[in-house]
């Protein structure tokens, strides 16, 4: 498939997890209805993410180091590394220390987020300073381009609140789970305004 400027892409899905490859699949789906994706150009794998070969430009890591010790992060972070073409960049997101110390509500929620066959499972974070996540990638051989968080990342200035408050209601309607796509409560105008982030959004690049 090829872009608005030419460019030919290629984009791959790696879990190991076959409901969220499912529930990719559905997503992209509903994209390709709207001429926003073609479907030619996803791939889905049902492997670890380690399985994965390159050479590949873009790699996006959200939601894959925020429950592991950095050990383990290192481990897939290289792996992504050893695959990037030179001046390939890589996303990836952690949650931060702020949710931790500033957060205990969401700390705890998402901790015993729990799952529909068992309510009672938890989804442990590694709550990273600043700090520890550019060392975490510079040890890995990236050049850290920028670390954002939820609330200073480019364009966010420019969003309506119904994008920055509102709820997507794509994952959960193809689930068969109505949504009216708005929050039932939503935290004092106050404690917006303080746009505390919660997780690291960092961009680094192989050298």
């Amino acid at each position: 498939m090829q872009n608005g400027n030419g460019y030919e892409i290629q984009v791959d899905n790696y879990d190991i997890n076959t409901e969220a490859l499912n529930l990719g699949r559905h997503l992209c789906s509903q994209l390709c209805d709207k001429k926003l994706l073609h479907p030619d150009s996803i791939q889905y794998h049902e492997k670890s993410l380690t399985k994965f070969s390159g050479p590949i430009h873009l790699a996006v890591m959200v939601g894959i180091i925020c429950g592991v010790e950095d050990q383990l992060a290192r481990v897939l972070l290289k792996k992504v590394f050893g695959q990037l073409e030179s001046k390939g960049r890589l996303l990836v997101t952690s949650s931060n220390e702020r949710m931790r110390c500033d957060s205990p509500l969401n700390s705890f929620i998402i901790q015993h987020i729990g799952t529909p066959t068992d309510p009672h499972q938890s989804w442990g974070l590694n709550f990273r300073t600043r700090a520890i996540m550019e060392k975490l990638l510079t040890s890995c051989s990236f050049k850290v381009v920028a670390i954002y968080d939820d609330w200073n990342y480019p364009g966010i200035e420019e969003l309506d609140d119904d994008i920055l408050y509102g709820v997507d209601t794509l994952p959960s309607r193809i689930m068969g789970h109505p949504h009216s796509g708005r929050p039932r409560i939503l935290p004092y105008e106050e404690i917006r305004k303080q746009r505390e982030g919660y997780n690291w959004i960092a961009i680094a690049e192989k050298p």
